[in-house]
């Protein structure tokens, strides 16, 4: 996870990208007033005038970026034909770069990407009325994204009909103009649109991100009758429920229903909870820290080469959560991938808990950073453990992907050793992204010091991203 990202080249602005930071401080400078507190004279009327001019403003810049984003394309293409690349690796890594620019995952960034070739060679009317501000840019997506499966020609005939005046999509409300381009697709070629349908059930899959107030979000993208077969067999069995008396909200039976169908679980709280300390890398936990309840997995006493089994030391800024229970739990916990939890939330959820429970303990600096347990070849074990619990998600600025793999930042075929500074975590993505030619990465702070982990990443235009491992909690 990237907490910081700068970006630098040191070289003359392009006309074009002086002439886009010039408007930049210009868009600033409207508001400086505004932000002081000083009136300006502006009327409602003139106000209203000026939230309509900048929502017109945002589609115009959508539309400018999607040129500049297919300029690159052909530009990134043309070099690396000329240098007769292999043609399986042109273009690659470019929806990665534009990630780094845009400060976007690599999978918006794709997104984007895709939608900007689609309106420039097949969706002229689309792009046309997004540059001058007339369409929404989820309009603009949307006619896309569903049209995506059509043959070029009969794409561009879509387009045409979506912005001829009986149907006047930039006349339409985004519901509206959603329900018609949708409408539109499928007649003008209906096998396809259904064709599309069925390779669409071979994307399915199942997702977690976080939600606020300590919650998450667990989502199923399934075939149509496969989402409403389950919702209906949670709806059954809370109606069996709600009359057998249960007082429990039909949200959250269906919701701890789903939790003790998929897990089996008896109860939706009894969770498995795997709990690492972080302490100092002098602190020797004594047996008596241990919760009564909770499985080690580090027997007393160091190993043979002085450290704690699997590498791991012992250590203290998280014992913390151990205290008795009179004492006032500050601090955060994190769930790997999620993000921080309240420590007393962290502890409430252990105490309530009836499933198994392990203690993990970690070692850190005296800075507070998680540092080294020895070489080896490969990211294994204990280290591998030790990279994750520092990286928590995919360590290239603004991805918050889930970790797949443990990459070395100086490679290994180039000498880089196997260890904990030399080493970072990357969704797979990025790691395929990093082989490409171009990239490099360069660790500028090992961690062990005052500063955390740090590894700075150049593109293959020379810019230059600043990724810092986030704070242990």
């Amino acid at each position: 996870m990237a907490l910081a990202a700068v970006e630098s080249v040191e070289e003359v602005l392009h006309p074009t990208t002086a002439a886009l930071t010039g408007l930049l401080a210009q868009l600033s400078e409207l508001t400086a007033d505004a932000l002081g507190g000083v009136e300006d004279e502006s009327t409602e009327a003139d106000l209203v005038d000026q939230v309509g001019l900048l929502e017109r403003l945002r589609s115009a810049v959508a539309a400018t970026q999607a040129a500049a984003m297919v300029r690159l394309t052909r530009v990134r293409v043309e070099r690396e034909t000329a240098e007769q690349q292999r043609p399986e690796r042109i273009g690659r890594g470019l929806a990665e770069e534009i990630a780094l620019a845009c400060r976007l995952s690599p999978t918006v960034a794709a997104r984007r990407l895709g939608a900007a070739k689609a309106w420039w060679f097949d969706l002229p009317h689309t792009y046309a009325a997004l540059a001058a501000g007339r369409l929404h840019e989820r309009v603009a997506n949307a006619v896309a994204e569903q049209t995506r499966h059509l043959p070029a020609v009969t794409r561009r005939e879509v387009d045409q009909q979506l912005h001829a005046p009986r149907t006047d999509l930039p006349g339409l409300g985004v519901r509206r103009a959603l329900a018609a381009i949708t409408t539109t697709a499928y007649a003008a070629d209906p096998r396809a649109y259904v064709e599309r349908g069925r390779h669409a059930r071979d994307d399915r899959y199942v997702a977690l991100r976080p939600a606020p107030d300590t919650m998450s979000v667990l989502s199923g993208y399934l075939p149509v009758e496969q989402g409403v077969a389950c919702l209906a067999a949670l709806r059954k069995h809370t109606d069996s429920a709600v009359a057998t008396g249960d007082e429990r909200t039909r949200g959250q039976i269906m919701a701890d229903t789903l939790v003790e169908r998929l897990t089996g679980q008896t109860r939706a709280g009894d969770v498995a909870v795997e709990i690492q300390v972080i302490v100092p890398v002098d602190a020797l936990v004594p047996d008596a820290l241990v919760p009564e309840g909770v499985v080690t997995d580090v027997p007393s006493g160091p190993g043979p080469d002085g450290l704690a089994p699997d590498g791991l030391v012992p250590d203290s800024s998280g014992v913390e959560g151990l205290a008795p229970r009179s004492v006032e739990a500050t601090g955060t916990a994190t769930v790997t991938g999620l993000g921080a939890l309240p420590l007393s939330v962290a502890r409430q959820l252990i105490d309530d808990s009836g499933g198994t429970k392990h203690l993990r303990l970690l070692h850190r600096s005296p800075a507070g950073h998680l540092v080294d347990i020895g070489g080896r070849r490969r990211f294994t074990g204990a280290l591998a453990d030790l990279v994750l619990a520092r990286d928590q998600t995919c360590r290239e600025p603004y991805c918050d992907a889930p970790v797949r793999h443990l990459d070395h930042v100086q490679r290994h075929t180039d000498g880089g050793p196997t260890t904990l500074p030399n080493a970072r975590g990357l969704c797979a993505r990025h790691n395929l992204a990093r082989e490409q030619p171009g990239w490099s990465a360069t660790v500028v702070h090992d961690g062990l010091g005052d500063r955390p982990h740090t590894v700075v990443t150049t593109a293959p235009t020379g810019h230059d991203y600043t990724s810092r491992a986030p704070d242990p909690p």
